[in-house]
């Protein structure tokens, strides 16, 4: 997978785009709103688990506080407001110290429990950002799992719009 790329921009306003970039065939192909519940090359990520969460396309039910660790975790349910989500709903632990999620239950539209996440290794970036630097996906369908380690994450190191772009992606 070395060299793939991909590009997600949110929109406030329409679903989000994502482009896929792969070196191999140097082509970058369009995720269409359907294709986000998809594969990301081969593993148990989805396009759709990539993209940053934004909170307004997404309902909220506070359900309990429980154990998570050696704290207490508030414990959430979010329900897509968009109807090319490939979830039904997903439950969160979060804590409460800093609001970072450190477990979720993703569920299909039919309803199954398809996969958790676990949020591990949380790093201070730039004095401000909490960012988990493993994150554990167990799809439960297929019992297949696959581990993301972040090796050398910048948040705020001067690019600019014009990076983000299909153009520079194939760079």
């Amino acid at each position: 997978i070395q060299g793939i790329g991909l590009l997600s921009i949110q929109n406030k306003d329409r679903d989000d785009d994502q482009w896929l970039y792969l070196p191999a065939m140097k082509k970058t192909k369009r995720i269409s709103g359907t294709g986000k519940s998809g594969s990301f090359v081969g593993s148990e990520f989805s396009y759709e688990d990539l993209i940053p969460a934004d909170i307004d396309k997404y309902s909220y039910t506070y359900l309990k506080d429980e154990p998570c660790g050696a704290i207490s975790c508030f414990v959430v349910e979010t329900k897509p407001q968009t109807a090319d989500s490939g979830y039904s709903k997903t439950i969160l632990w979060i804590r409460p110290d800093n609001y970072q999620t450190v477990k979720a239950d993703l569920y299909d539209k039919k309803e199954r429990h398809q996969k958790s996440a676990e949020f591990e290794d949380f790093k201070l970036i730039n004095g401000k950002y909490w960012r988990s630097h493993h994150i554990t996906i167990k799809n439960h369908l297929t019992g297949k799992s696959t581990r993301l380690v972040v090796k050398n994450l910048k948040m705020s190191s001067g690019l600019s719009p014009a990076d983000f772009t299909q153009r520079a992606l194939e760079r």
